[in-house]
Formats: structure tokens, C-alpha cells, sequence
């Protein structure tokens, strides 16, 4: 099982990091003569430190290389060292406070039942992020998206079967636009897809009814707010 995660504050002059758990020791060894054997951290503008190491490095670094931090316990690679420093105080203050934020347990849970590889995001506190006028303008509100809570993705073998499934969760009932795809459930469009095909994608959604009054009453109301008029709906 290795676990994968994107980490970002995601806000100006912000970078993100990729972080996995390690599970025994010797990895910065192995990458480093990895490394070598490409031709050194020169050639391929791969830098690997220790904690001790990454306290002592310049930051005057060419933004193309890749900048990665071995710890006892995680993996961190970022695209500058002062990001590096960032997470690695983060990690070391803040151990296991992520694991007991409502989102951490989102996480965990997934692990909990097992997964192979894993990605998530908080996207509630991205769209905290968005100016105060555009997260409150009528358009975003009637989307529905406001309301969004968290992106899971997760990939995992289960015997012969290899599975990959996205879960898009909402703090509230879901309405407008984000109410369009239905609910998990067999996709039976795959029936008349020839086995020799080599992609195929399917879509279930929710009211396609509804989707057409939904789509009608946003034309509508960009039509009456380029001419000035007013409507109600």
C-alpha cells in the first residue's frame, strides 16, 4: 500500500509538495545511487536531502530542478527548498493533527478498508479561497458548488480486478448543476461497447429532464442580462 497525497495552502507565491509514507529505511540511499547512475543531481536536476541537509541548502536553485526530503517517516518532494523547510516544520509540529481534522478521517477511512494508491482534496477550503463577490454571486450559488466538500480518488487491486472510483461529496442536499450526475450505479452503457475498443466512457445522469430546464433557465437569464432586461425564474 503507498501512500500519495498533494499538499498545498494554495494561496499567492504558494508552491505543493507530494508526500508518501516510507515504509523501511535506506530510500535516500537507493535514490541517490539511482541518481548516480543517471549521471548525478547535475545532469538530472534531482537534489535528495536529510532533514540536516535541507536546513543548510541554498535556496538559489534552478526552478526546473526537483528538490526531495527524506525522513524517517515521509518522503517530500517539492520544486524549490524553501517549500521542503515549510513541510518539514509542518510534520514535525503538527504530527497528528491532520489525522484528527474531519478530512483527515475522510482519508483514513479509505485506508481503513484498503487502497493502493490515493489522492484527495479539501475542495471547501479552496472555495474559501475565491473572492468574497464571486463566492457569493447568484450565478455560483445556483451551480450548487458552493456547497462542494471533498474530492476522493482511490485505486486499488482487488483480486484480479483493478478499480478506480471518484467520490465528489457536498456539505448540503445537491442542486443545480451539481445535482446533473446521478447517484453510483450500474452503467449499462457498456453493453454495446466492442471489447476491442481500447478507451470507452459512460456517463449516468441524474434528471436529463431537468438538466434541460436547468440549462434553458441559465441561456435565459445570459440573454436578458445582455439585453438589460430583467426576469424572474
Amino acid at each position: 500500500m503507498t501512500k500519495l497525497s498533494l499538499q498545498g495552502r494554495f494561496k499567492a507565491g504558494s508552491q505543493a509538495a507530494v508526500i508518501a509514507e516510507i515504509r523501511k529505511p535506506g530510500l535516500k540511499k537507493f535514490l541517490q545511487e539511482a541518481i548516480t547512475q543517471l549521471g548525478g543531481e547535475t545532469k538530472q536536476g534531482i537534489h535528495v536531502f536529510d532533514p540536516q541537509e535541507l536546513a543548510a541548502a541554498k535556496d538559489e536553485r534552478p526552478w526546473k530542478d526537483l528538490f526531495v526530503l527524506v525522513r524517517p517517516d515521509f518522503v517530500v518532494a517539492a520544486v524549490d527548498p524553501a517549500t521542503l523547510r515549510e513541510f518539514n516544520a509542518q510534520l514535525a509540529s503538527h504530527g497528528g493533527e491532520f489525522v484528527s481534522t474531519p478530512f483527515g478521517r475522510r482519508i483514513a477511512k479509505e485506508y481503513g478498508v484498503g487502497v493502493t494508491l490515493l489522492a484527495a482534496a479539501d475542495l471547501h477550503k479552496l472555495v474559501d479561497q475565491v473572492p468574497p463577490e464571486a463566492r457569493q454571486s447568484n450565478n455560483f450559488q445556483r451551480s450548487g458548488f458552493a456547497d462542494v466538500k471533498y474530492l476522493v480518488w482511490e485505486h486499488k487491486t482487488a483480486g484480479a480486478q483493478t478499480i478506480s472510483q471518484t467520490e465528489l461529496s457536498f456539505n448540503s442536499p445537491r442542486h443545480g448543476s451539481a445535482s446533473w450526475l446521478a447517484k453510483s450505479g450500474p452503467l449499462q452503457g457498456f453493453d454495446f461497447v466492442s471489447p476491442k475498443a481500447m478507451m470507452a466512457g459512460t456517463i449516468l445522469l441524474a434528471n436529463p429532464a431537468q438538466i434541460f430546464e436547468d440549462l434553458t433557465r441559465v441561456l435565459l437569464r445570459l440573454k436578458f442580462k445582455s439585453t438589460g432586461e430583467s426576469a424572474c425564474f
